[in-house]
């Protein structure tokens, strides 16, 4: 379901310090396939809706340009409200920084961890919001909560059975099935507690004339199983959630996701092998 870097890399980076509406896939062309952020129409849902999930491989560089490229073009058209992140922690933000603020201090007060997530990937996308004026917002569930919400057997009820299923084995499977079973629950709730801060903290900050923008990754961006799933149904509804795909993965299911946008190749890597090496494990 969730390839091990969009899932087990950015859930072992924070231990280490992670109604069917058919997909759009977007391209330019047969000879040039990849998505362009200037080739959306002026009129596109994608520049008026309340909320724009931007679903991302944490490890693929177009993503990042992307993700930029839209922030940009929000910015230029006096669309975007906030810009909110998986890659920090609520309820940290930049708020009254001032648009000349260096990059030292943007990531000072968003208690940025660069060993998790490398500041020059986001940092274009985040530069553009501090310089235009606009709040960035950390997002996610702080590191000092994992273990209570490990321990949280009340956030099993918050999804679907179906969705609850999804996301143990996404565990699973997501490391390299080297966790024991025992550990499949808990490590769920995690990604459970995770999704409802992020759709919480979306919530706060919508408003009725302009866009908030949620970066992410692709497992936390699945309408069925991540965010979407927490938002508030008058919110969801005015929701689009984005996958964005490396061309040498395959496509999401349907109904995952509003959009997808394809984009280069990425170089594969064995996070499988370096997991087992990690832990100490014998390689297959």
């Amino acid at each position: 379901m969730w390839r091990r870097r969009e899932w087990c890399g950015a859930a072992l980076a924070a231990w280490a310090v992670s109604a069917c509406a058919p997909i759009t896939v977007a391209r330019q062309s047969d000879a040039n396939p990849y998505f362009k952020v200037d080739s959306i129409p002026p009129n596109d849902a994608i520049w008026q809706s309340a909320v724009l999930i931007l679903g991302e491989q944490h490890d693929a560089p177009a993503h990042h340009a992307l993700q930029a490229e839209v922030v940009a073009a929000l910015i230029q058209k006096q669309r975007l409200h906030a810009l909110l992140l998986e890659m920090a922690d609520a309820p940290h933000h930049t708020e009254g920084l001032a648009p000349n603020a260096t990059a030292e201090q943007v990531q000072a007060r968003l208690a940025w961890t660069a060993q998790a997530w490398p500041w020059p990937d986001y940092a274009e996308a985040i530069m553009a919001a501090v310089r235009a004026g606009i709040p960035v917002r950390g997002a996610n569930l702080k590191r000092a909560d994992l273990g209570a919400a490990m321990q949280d057997q009340s956030l099993d009820a918050t999804v679907s059975p179906a969705t609850l299923a999804a996301l143990r084995d996404a565990v699973k499977t997501g490391h390299c099935d080297l966790l024991p079973e025992s550990q499949w629950a808990p490590m769920a709730r995690i990604q459970i507690a995770k999704d409802r801060r992020m759709a919480a903290t979306i919530a706060a900050h919508v408003t009725d004339q302009q866009t908030v923008v949620m970066l992410c990754g692709s497992a936390h961006a699945d309408k069925r199983h991540g965010i979407p799933v927490h938002l508030p149904s008058a919110i969801a509804a005015r929701t689009l959630s984005t996958h964005m795909r490396s061309a040498n993965h395959a496509s999401a299911e349907q109904g995952a996701f509003d959009r997808e946008w394809l984009t280069p190749k990425v170089l594969e890597k064995d996070y499988c092998a370096e997991l087992r090496e990690r832990w100490g494990k014998p390689t297959r």
